[in-house]
């Protein structure tokens, strides 16, 4: 209860902070900057999201952070924990590639994302094979672009961020010339 109490207002300090920021357009990226999720990432080197980042792409959140207005249902647990697993089960992230495919693409088309970048670990077969049907299922239904990249989400030597660049740079000017066609 202690860390909580002084907890809180280091979080409102952060929390206007941030909106300062947004009320002057100041951020990690340019303003108007094309948005995509990342739903599966490295998570032990941040030096992958720095590299989506100096590219110019625009990352607000990843599909497990946001629970999306078809999850949103009374339960009958108390913690969070518990309203948690229960909201990601229903989701259909772990049912099927299609549910989960569906997943990202009802997360983009809500969220008024430009595309979606996912990380898959090469040695994980389900996911990897997961990613490259949920592609399929994402471009044909909701047509957002998808890049998959390939890599290793715990053991930076076996691949490089500044290898996977010129795809992610790439990526991004694509989706930079859709999101001008647009208007």
């Amino acid at each position: 209860r202690v860390a909580a109490a002084e907890a809180l207002p280091v979080y409102n300090a952060l929390a206007k902070d941030l909106k300062d920021r947004v009320d002057r357009g100041y951020g990690v990226v340019e303003k108007g900057a094309p948005r995509v999720t990342l739903p599966i990432h490295p998570g032990a080197d941040p030096a992958f999201l720095h590299m989506i980042e100096e590219s110019g792409l625009s990352v607000p959140l990843t599909v497990f952070s946001w629970i999306g207005p078809w999850q949103k249902v009374k339960s009958k647990y108390t913690t969070y924990a518990e309203k948690s697993a229960e909201a990601q089960l229903r989701s259909g992230t772990y049912n099927n590639t299609y549910s989960w495919g569906y997943v990202l693409g009802e997360t983009a088309k809500a969220l008024n994302l430009d595309g979606i970048i996912q990380f898959y670990h090469f040695s994980c077969r389900p996911i990897a094979m997961a990613s490259v049907l949920a592609k399929d299922v994402i471009q044909d239904n909701y047509d957002i672009p998808v890049l998959n990249l390939e890599g290793d989400w715990w053991d930076t030597r076996d691949y490089s961020p500044e290898a996977l660049m010129t795809r992610v740079e790439t990526f991004g000017e694509m989706l930079r010339a859709k999101k001008a066609a647009k208007v």
